[in-house]
């Protein structure tokens, strides 16, 4: 058997432009491969990156009733801020309702917006204590209600936003999700 092998080995050193053909064909498809790859040769983040955030964002400020469904990248810019690599990964997807609820987006001024949920059993008399808003707004109880939606179990909402990285020793590490909304 070891005969064999160094037999195939002396055929292919024999014919050696075709064996040398052969190498540099493999070698220049595997360098076309690599820099062609979807975030392969660059190393950015991409989608997959960011849907673990997002999820995460989604879930915890709905209290799990608003689930990610789908993502995907509609655009992405590197910077340089104060000597550290930020990459802005935009993204565009599907989120689901897991439950009947009122829900509103609570609007932030720097950051991710909130989306708060209450359970539709819990009633109409839970929304003004766990909005708050009764004690910073002027109205009746009517007038809170009506600025929450009201969502049916399964319902898919179109949502977008950025989620930002920065470069660290590590590679990339997820920064913040960003101007999080629901179109």
């Amino acid at each position: 058997m070891f005969t064999s092998k160094l037999s195939i080995i002396k055929r292919c050193l024999n014919n050696s432009g075709y064996f040398w053909g052969t190498v540099v064909l493999i070698l220049m498809t595997t360098v076309f491969m690599i820099g062609c790859g979807e975030g392969l040769g660059s190393g950015l983040p991409n989608h997959s990156d960011a849907f673990p955030a997002v999820s995460d964002h989604l879930e915890r400020t709905s209290d799990g009733r608003i689930v990610l469904k789908k993502l995907r990248k509609t655009d992405g810019q590197e910077r340089e801020i104060q000597g550290v690599r930020v990459y802005a990964l935009w993204i565009e997807g599907e989120a689901e309702f897991s439950e009947r609820c009122y829900w509103i987006i609570k609007r932030a001024m720097a950051g991710a917006n909130h989306f708060s949920t209450v359970s539709y059993q819990e009633g109409q008399r839970a929304l003004a204590e766990r909005s708050g808003w009764d004690q910073f707004k002027p109205g009746t109880l009517k007038n809170q209600i009506h600025r929450y939606n009201v969502a049916q179990k399964g319902e898919k909402l179109p949502i977008k936003g950025v989620v930002l990285f920065e470069e660290r020793e590590q590679g990339w590490q997820l920064l913040q999700v960003q101007e999080l909304e629901l179109k």
